[in-house]
């Protein structure tokens, strides 16, 4: 059998095709840049808090896939939600720094369970996905000693809520991966860069401060 160069992948008609095609690179790279602008902009502690969301997707994410015997898949789902997860809290007013990090805790967790199987009914895994989401917000809020006030009390109730919505979110993230035949990393890139679109948008048209 013929080998496929590194960098092709197989398409469903058999033939192979680049994975990374010029265009694939520039969104690759636009994606990139716009994050560090945002960053950038964002100021000093920025970068030190996306390190600390990196290291929370890399343990949980090579945690979990460990277990299952599957990192790949759980290293890049949960570094994706947690990127997410940071895009839509940094620089926000948020009640602590607990709340914040818990924040990208769940996107870590989100990321890697949406590999598992387990259970089968998309209802019961939403169930089950913003169950634990709520529950780590709480040990996360519990470990920084903080008082649960009513502000964090919001963040726990909308931790339950957005980590149940996160599974039909993943769920098709993963199918139009397939459907697509499109690098995931390209993928990435594209909701990357719409989030980063919408944020920089936000100040803009709408007067807010994040």
């Amino acid at each position: 059998m013929e080998d496929t160069p590194s960098n092709a992948t197989e398409t469903a008609d058999g033939t192979s095709r680049n994975q990374f095609s010029l265009s694939s690179l520039l969104w690759i790279t636009t994606a990139l840049a716009m994050l560090l602008s945002y960053a950038r902009w964002l100021g000093a502690d920025s970068l030190q808090q996306a390190m600390i969301f990196a290291a929370f997707a890399s343990a949980i994410g090579l945690g979990v896939g460990w277990l299952i015997g599957n990192w790949r898949d759980c290293f890049f789902w949960s570094l994706l939600m947690t990127l997410l997860a940071y895009l839509a809290v940094a620089g926000g007013r948020l009640p602590n720094v607990a709340v914040f990090y818990g924040w990208g805790i769940i996107g870590a967790i989100c990321g890697s369970m949406s590999v598992l199987a387990v259970p089968k009914n998309q209802l019961l895994a939403a169930i089950l996905m913003g169950t634990v989401s709520c529950l780590a917000m709480i040990v996360t809020v519990a470990a920084f000693r903080f008082p649960f006030t009513e502000l964090v009390m919001f963040d726990v109730g909308s931790a339950a809520l957005l980590g149940a919505m996160f599974q039909p979110f993943l769920h098709f993230l993963q199918w139009f991966e397939k459907r697509s035949g499109e690098p995931r990393v390209l993928l990435a890139s594209w909701l990357t860069i719409s989030v980063l679109i919408g944020n920089f948008l936000v100040p803009v048209l709408g007067g807010v401060d994040r």
